[in-house]
């Protein structure tokens, strides 16, 4: 027969940070691209849609965006290349529900092709714990227990980025 339930145990160990709250999107190719002016310089500007961008994330998160390119690798944004002749600068910019990637082509001609595909990392504010106790004046990210700038995770090759959120292509 089945006796009394015994006392509760001591509570275990507190378990590593991992990171439940970050969101990584699945490749997406922009469903619009169009040139525009931005501060005198023509771009040539896409839309990829971001539905997890929301006001409060974009005011405390770190969004991180890679692109790939056929078989010619991901890479991180901003990239500038030599390609077809010239040289070129991709970024992006992000607004709600949207990652607006851009390109620059350096003799003012522009073209982005929709069949570049786009990946994004957030990382946000209650999962990517700030702290102000470091040697600069940027923000400090926690990634599987280690703090890194913003300027750290944007370094961060797409690779890397990979190997630390265990992404699995």
């Amino acid at each position: 027969p089945e006796g009394q339930p015994g006392a509760q145990g001591p509570e275990g160990p507190g378990g590593a940070d991992g990171n439940a709250n970050v969101i990584v999107s699945e490749w997406k190719l922009s469903h619009t691209s169009k040139d525009t002016i931005i501060d005198g310089t023509d771009l040539r500007i896409a839309t990829v849609d971001a539905p997890e961008l929301t006001q409060n994330i974009i005011n405390k998160a770190a969004v991180m965006v890679y692109m790939n390119f056929g078989n010619n690798g991901y890479f991180v944004l901003p990239y500038t290349s030599y390609a077809g002749g010239k040289t070129s600068t991709l970024s992006y910019f992000y607004t709600t529900k949207k990652i607006r990637p851009t390109r620059f082509t350096h003799d003012n001609g522009s073209n982005l092709p929709l069949s570049v595909n786009y990946t994004y990392v957030i990382i946000p504010q209650f999962t990517a714990s700030k702290g102000t106790n470091n040697n600069t004046s940027q923000p400090l990210y926690r990634l599987n227990n280690q703090l890194y700038t913003l300027d750290a995770l944007k370094a961060m090759s797409y690779e890397e980025m990979s190997l630390k959120l265990n992404i699995k292509e």
